[in-house]
Parts: C-alpha cells; structure tokens; sequence
C-alpha cells in the first residue's frame, strides 16, 4: 500500500501594503513683476526750420530773331533817254523829224532827275534839275499837251505844238523865232528847226541833243 503524503504547503502571504503616500508639494511660486513703467516723457521740440528756397527762375527768353535779310537788289537801267540829231541850214528836217516823234513817245513816267539840251554850239548846254519839272516836260511831249512856261534853273521852260509835232522850248516862247536861243522843233515843216545857242529860224548847221536821265 502506498501511502501519499500530502505537503499541504501554506503559504502565508503576507501582502504589506506599503501604501506611500506622496504628497505633492505643490509651491506656487506667485512671481510678482513689478512693473515699473518709466515714463519718459521726451519733449521733442521740433524746430520746423521753414528753408524758403526762393527759386528764382530765371526764365531766359532767346528770342531768336532770325534776322533773313532780304536782299533785292534793284537792278536799275541808267535812264538815259537821248535825241541827238543832225540838222542842215535851210532843209526841211525829215529823218530827224521821225527821230523826234519816237524819242517822245518813249518819255512814260519815269523818276527822271536831269534834262539836258546841248549841241554843236554849247556843249554844256542848259539843264533842269528839278524832277517834278521834268515829269511834266516828258508828259506834256508824250502826249502832245501844252506846259509851261515853268522858270526853272535859270530859265523859262515851255512844251508847245509847232508844225505837226511838239516843240520843246527853253527861250520862253513857243513857234517863234527867238535867237540865239535854245529850242528843238524838228516837226515845224520848214528849215526853222529851232537851234542850240544859235538863231532859231534860218539857222546854221548843227547838231542837237535833247537828253532824259
């Protein structure tokens, strides 16, 4: 017979309850800032410094006159408008009676300054100088009008028909027979053509000149 012990083992527990008690120390650390506020007051003057910059603008006006000159050049002819013919005693001029009807008709108004009658025997001659005078003498020709008698330069100047055309007359006196004397008629018809210093009917031979500048 087999006999079984039975090791009934008790185990004694002995349960020790540590029971640890943790005590949280709580520290509330109360950090007190003080806060100090400085307050600074900063004056700050502002000195506004007014610059019054005065521009004076200077405002350059260049008038730039641009000056085109102009040049006209006036190209004047020299008036000279000449009847110079050869006379013969005791003939009838013809060749210087057509010669004296186309130097007329060539005196239009023009700005004359000097008329001059000269010839074989005065070669200076007698003038007039006075414009207006001579514009009326190159007229009173051209248009075979009476003019005159006009005392000019020393002498009585007169513009008159004699014969079939005009005669010009520095003695006064129209379709006479002055002399010596200083007329040009060259139209009169016969051979009392006038003369230059010389009788004025029935003169000698000469030549005659009558000029318009």
């Amino acid at each position: 017979m087999k006999q079984f012990i039975i090791l009934t083992t008790t185990t004694s527990s002995t349960s020790t309850t540590s029971t640890t008690t943790t005590t949280t120390s709580t520290t509330s650390t109360t950090t007190t800032t003080t806060s100090t506020t400085s307050t600074t007051t900063t004056t700050t003057t502002t000195t506004t410094t007014t610059t019054t910059t005065t521009s004076t603008s200077s405002t350059t006006t260049t008038t730039q006159t641009t000056s085109t000159t102009t040049t006209t050049t006036t190209t004047t002819a020299a008036l000279n408008l000449v009847y110079s013919q050869s006379f013969t005693s005791g003939v009838t001029p013809s060749s210087a009676c057509t010669a004296w009807t186309n130097f007329v008709a060539q005196l239009t108004p023009l700005p004359y300054s000097l008329l001059q009658m000269n010839g074989t025997y005065d070669s200076v001659g007698v003038t007039i100088t006075d414009p207006t005078v001579i514009a009326a003498i190159a007229v009173a020709l051209r248009t075979a009008a009476a003019y005159g008698p006009v005392t000019t330069n020393g002498r009585s100047w007169q513009v008159g028909a004699c014969g079939s055309g005009s005669e010009l007359s520095a003695a006064g006196s129209i379709c006479s027979c002055p002399g010596p004397e200083y007329l040009v008629r060259p139209c009169i018809g016969n051979s009392n053509f006038g003369g230059v210093n010389t009788n004025t009917c029935g003169g000698p031979s000469q030549i005659m000149t009558v000029i318009f500048q």
